[in-house]
């Protein structure tokens, strides 16, 4: 019975051995990010681009900030930059087409106020 209490390592040991990451593994949320990103750019004419890109970029920035904390554990630092960078193209691309189709709606607005039939332009 002694021998097992003595095999025992302290409470404080097993809790660090529970916290520190194992060696090769993916970075956490950088495949989150880069998803994220490539979702922000095909969705990119609605709206959705606009709320998935930030999202990404915050998956990135999580993903960068543990690398730093434990640096050469992690793969898949590529992952997590192109993750940040499709996710910034993608709310761009959220912005511009979200400013586009406000701009076409006042435009189909404005066009029936002055009195234009739109039907016939349209089809």
């Amino acid at each position: 019975m002694e021998d097992y209490i003595k095999d025992e390592q302290p409470m404080e040991q097993q809790y660090n051995n529970y916290q520190q990451p194992v060696q090769g593994e993916t970075l956490p949320n950088a495949v989150a990010s880069m998803v994220l990103g490539i979702l922000s750019i095909v969705l990119g004419c609605s709206p959705v681009g606009i709320i998935l890109g930030p999202i990404g970029m915050s998956k990135a920035k999580k993903a960068f900030a543990i690398d730093e904390q434990y640096p050469g554990y992690y793969n898949g630092q590529g992952m997590a930059k192109a993750g940040k960078i499709t996710s910034i193209i993608g709310l761009i691309l959220g912005i511009l087409g979200t400013i586009f189709w406000i701009l076409y709606i006042l435009f189909i607005v404005w066009a029936v106020k002055e009195g234009y039939d739109v039907d016939e332009y349209m089809y």
